[in-house]
């Protein structure tokens, strides 16, 4: 039986011979996991309807909405996993921050092969596979996700853990974001993207 499926501007819906076909796009499906999580879209507005992500902010970037976000794209230099603070290395490139490091901005929401399923074996996570591109959040970006690798409080300045994830900053790091929520260890959260200071 078949679920569900498109035909021509149309789609159709219950099973393949019993189903009927609805008139208009088939509807856009989110599935958040949590607020201000990953999330999947799938967006039949293009000419191909298909489950898939942008890179880069534009008429199709639904699940941003940042047309006018300060944003761009570089090349992961590594994996990088969404919401987490990057470096940049080099011409174009970013890897996820370590401590101790320049913070240049924070990674996409996606993951690189959206949706993730994993009833399919399709359990992907990353943002961007090494040599991929990524799309990043710079200074003075609002409401940008951050996965936590601690508690934080509304208007702290974070700094980055071990593998991009954000922290509360003490004397001496680098600092990049503000919370804008309440979270804590495992949590993504929405903060807003400052530009590089050093915690006095």
């Amino acid at each position: 039986m078949f679920a569900g499926g498109y035909f021509n501007t149309g789609y159709w819906s219950g099973s393949y011979f019993g189903g009927q076909q609805q008139a208009g796009p088939p509807p856009v499906v989110q599935v958040p996991t949590a607020p201000c999580s990953t999330t999947t879209f799938a967006r039949p507005t293009i000419s191909a309807p298909d489950w898939q992500h942008d890179f880069q902010p534009g008429t199709f970037a639904i699940a941003r909405h940042r047309d006018e976000m300060p944003c761009y794209t570089r090349d992961a230099s590594g994996d990088v996993y969404p919401c987490r603070f990057v470096t940049l290395v080099g011409d174009g490139q970013v890897r996820q921050s370590i401590p101790g490091e320049l913070l240049y901005g924070i990674s996409q929401e996606e993951t690189r092969g959206a949706p993730v399923r994993p009833m399919l074996g399709q359990n992907d996570y990353r943002a961007a596979a090494d040599g991929e591109p990524v799309f990043i959040y710079g200074p003075f970006a609002a409401d940008v996700c951050l996965a936590l690798g601690g508690s934080v409080k509304i208007g702290q300045r974070l700094t980055t853990d071990a593998i991009g994830r954000g922290i509360v900053a003490t004397s001496g790091q680098w600092v990049l974001a503000i919370a804008e929520e309440v979270g804590s260890l495992g949590e993504t959260r929405k903060v807003n993207v400052i530009e590089p200071q050093r915690m006095r």
